[in-house]
Protein backbone atom coordinates (compact mmCIF):
# COMPACT_ATOMS: atom_id res chain seq x y z
CA UNK A 1 0.00 0.00 0.00
CA UNK A 2 1.44 3.61 -0.82
CA UNK A 3 0.88 6.93 1.07
CA UNK A 4 1.10 9.93 -0.99
CA UNK A 5 1.60 12.93 1.57
CA UNK A 6 2.23 16.39 0.88
CA UNK A 7 2.06 19.49 2.81
CA UNK A 8 1.06 23.38 1.63
CA UNK A 9 1.49 26.60 2.88
CA UNK A 10 -0.17 29.72 2.76
CA UNK A 11 2.11 32.47 0.32
CA UNK A 12 1.81 35.28 3.03
CA UNK A 13 2.23 33.08 5.83
CA UNK A 14 3.74 30.97 8.01
CA UNK A 15 0.28 28.57 8.12
CA UNK A 16 0.55 25.02 6.67
CA UNK A 17 -1.15 22.23 6.41
CA UNK A 18 -0.82 18.28 5.16
CA UNK A 19 -2.73 15.85 3.37
CA UNK A 20 -2.32 12.41 2.47
CA UNK A 21 -3.91 9.71 0.04
CA UNK A 22 -3.85 5.86 0.86
CA UNK A 23 -4.10 3.83 -1.99
CA UNK A 24 -3.81 -0.23 -2.58
CA UNK A 25 -1.75 -2.18 -5.09
CA UNK A 26 -4.79 -1.10 -7.32
CA UNK A 27 -5.13 2.57 -6.95
CA UNK A 28 -7.85 2.18 -5.35
CA UNK A 29 -8.24 4.96 -2.86
CA UNK A 30 -8.34 3.58 1.10
CA UNK A 31 -8.27 6.37 3.34
CA UNK A 32 -7.75 10.74 2.82
CA UNK A 33 -6.82 12.96 5.18
CA UNK A 34 -5.80 16.50 5.59
CA UNK A 35 -5.18 18.48 8.53
CA UNK A 36 -4.45 22.56 9.24
CA UNK A 37 -1.25 22.66 11.83
CA UNK A 38 -0.88 26.27 12.27
CA UNK A 39 1.86 27.78 11.98
CA UNK A 40 5.38 25.76 11.12
CA UNK A 41 8.13 25.63 8.26
CA UNK A 42 7.76 23.23 5.13
CA UNK A 43 10.11 20.91 6.71
CA UNK A 44 8.02 20.43 9.82
CA UNK A 45 5.02 19.96 8.08
CA UNK A 46 6.13 17.83 5.69
CA UNK A 47 7.42 15.45 8.24
CA UNK A 48 4.22 15.90 10.37
CA UNK A 49 2.40 14.42 7.02
CA UNK A 50 4.37 11.56 7.28
CA UNK A 51 4.20 10.87 10.53
CA UNK A 52 0.06 11.05 10.85
CA UNK A 53 0.44 9.04 7.61
CA UNK A 54 2.46 6.28 9.87
CA UNK A 55 -0.17 6.70 12.75
CA UNK A 56 -3.22 6.33 10.40
CA UNK A 57 -1.51 2.86 8.99
CA UNK A 58 -0.86 2.05 12.39
CA UNK A 59 -4.16 1.61 13.61
CA UNK A 60 -5.67 0.77 9.93
CA UNK A 61 -6.77 -2.76 9.10
CA UNK A 62 -3.94 -3.13 6.73
CA UNK A 63 -1.37 -2.40 9.07
CA UNK A 64 -1.18 -6.36 10.01
CA UNK A 65 -0.87 -8.11 6.53
CA UNK A 66 0.31 -5.05 4.23
CA UNK A 67 3.43 -3.43 4.03
CA UNK A 68 3.47 0.95 3.89
CA UNK A 69 5.61 2.73 1.35
CA UNK A 70 4.98 6.60 2.08
CA UNK A 71 5.75 8.68 -0.65
CA UNK A 72 6.47 12.51 0.05
CA UNK A 73 8.38 15.23 -2.52
CA UNK A 74 10.62 16.83 0.45
CA UNK A 75 14.43 14.96 0.29
CA UNK A 76 14.66 16.19 3.56
CA UNK A 77 11.80 14.09 5.03
CA UNK A 78 12.79 11.43 2.99
CA UNK A 79 16.40 11.70 4.35
CA UNK A 80 15.26 12.66 7.97
CA UNK A 81 12.84 9.49 8.21
CA UNK A 82 15.25 6.69 6.69
CA UNK A 83 18.15 8.22 9.23
CA UNK A 84 16.56 9.68 12.17
CA UNK A 85 19.67 10.46 14.28
CA UNK A 86 21.60 11.97 11.27
CA UNK A 87 21.29 15.65 11.01
CA UNK A 88 21.15 17.21 8.01
CA UNK A 89 21.61 20.59 6.53
CA UNK A 90 20.03 20.73 3.14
Amino acid sequence: MKFNVDSIARRCSRLVGIGGILRDYCGEVKIIFSKALGEADSNLAEMMAVKESLLIFSVSRWNENHKLLIESDLSNAVKWTKHPIQHHDE
